[in-house]
């Protein structure tokens, strides 16, 4: 089968919720050789990512995504950096590992300094890692760029963000 074929299975595999199915197709996709016609495998990534994840093995979960990234720096033109570094962030939380989270996190804020988001889901990811001091870290960076972008919801959920962090610290 070809690439696109294989996410074309898939996604019809996941549309009747035959997970496991969808899944193998991923895995089948990601493996394939370059072609020209689908240089965009993000959403095959995205399921033998989540596939392993769920089946409890994060560090193979970590893995594709790396492995995700290389492919999409190489032949999309790093198209999907923001969606790997996500999910390769929050692999990590789930990995209870808060400092290579934060770290993934620095990452995506640095590529993208103005997406307010990325501050919020960093704090809120470290606040359920117990961790205040990283929370707070992400909080006040957020609450500066809203301040200078003057984005009032931003600074309303960072400033809750802050206290959160505060009474975890």
């Amino acid at each position: 089968m070809s690439v696109d074929e294989l996410e074309q299975a898939m996604r019809a595999a996941i549309k009747i919720d035959a997970r496991e199915l969808a899944v193998a197709f991923a895995q089948a996709g990601v493996i394939k050789p370059f072609d020209p016609t689908k240089p965009d495998r993000y959403p095959l990534y995205a399921a033998a990512i989540t596939g392993a994840s769920s089946m409890g093995d994060l560090a193979k979960a970590v893995e594709l995504v790396e492995q995700g990234e290389k492919y999409d720096a190489e032949h999309n033109a790093s198209g999907r950096t923001v969606e790997f570094g996500l999910k390769k962030a929050q692999l990590l939380v789930k990995m209870k590992d808060a400092d290579k989270a934060a770290t993934a996190f620095d990452a995506i804020i640095a590529k993208h300094p103005d997406e307010g988001k990325f501050y919020t889901i960093a704090a809120e990811d470290m606040l359920r890692l117990r961790n205040g001091a990283k929370a707070l870290y992400f909080a006040e960076r957020g609450l500066a760029k809203a301040r200078e972008t003057n984005n009032r919801d931003l600074a309303g959920h960072c400033e809750e963000l802050i206290g959160a962090a505060k009474k975890a610290t």
